[in-house]
């Protein structure tokens, strides 16, 4: 920005989270006016009177995705070969809700919202995963839908499609391969 012989800069620093692509972290400011700094000095001078909060606020997410988990979303739907839908029942229980006892039982918390439940699609979101597994290896949203679709095939015979969009979303379609 320059005002007369004064020159100074303004930012917006924002920190993402890969998975969700959620703003996790943030700061903006206008730094202070300066007749002869460069604009590299200008920028550091501003930028460094707000990373202090910033990185407090990088930490708060990271202390919860700590205690929460990681979150992630997890679609699940069926092809129109499957025999059946969410609504069939397994062992006296739908499918649907074998699924989401699946997610009660296998998320940190119990935590994750669904947020669509019909007879051929259920849309779970707000899905905290575990960081680590039980041998202290990390934990990601393909790794971690697999065991639902190992579930689904050991338990009830049930052949699943595995897919990921991205980092934080998975998949999961039942009837085939």
């Amino acid at each position: 920005i320059q005002n007369g012989p004064k020159r100074s800069v303004n930012f917006i620093l924002r920190g993402l989270d890969a998975y969700t692509n959620k703003q996790v972290a943030g700061a903006s400011g206008t730094g202070a006016p300066s007749f002869a700094a460069e604009l590299p000095v200008l920028l550091e001078e501003a930028v460094l009177a707000h990373l202090d909060n910033f990185n407090v606020q990088l930490q708060k997410h990271f202390d919860d995705l700590f205690e929460n988990g990681r979150e992630v979303s997890l679609r699940i739907s069926r092809f129109d070969s499957f025999d059946g839908d969410l609504e069939s029942e397994y062992e006296g229980k739908e499918l649907g809700e074998i699924i989401e006892d699946w997610m009660s039982a296998n998320t940190v918390k119990g935590r994750f919202s669904t947020t669509n439940a019909t007879e051929n699609e259920l849309f779970f979101e707000q899905v905290r995963i575990p960081l680590y597994d039980a041998n202290n290896k990390a934990v990601d949203t393909r790794g971690w839908a697999r065991d639902l679709q190992k579930m689904l095939k050991d338990k009830y015979q049930i052949t699943a499609k595995l897919m990921t969009i991205g980092l934080g979303q998975a998949e999961i379609v039942i009837g085939e391969k």
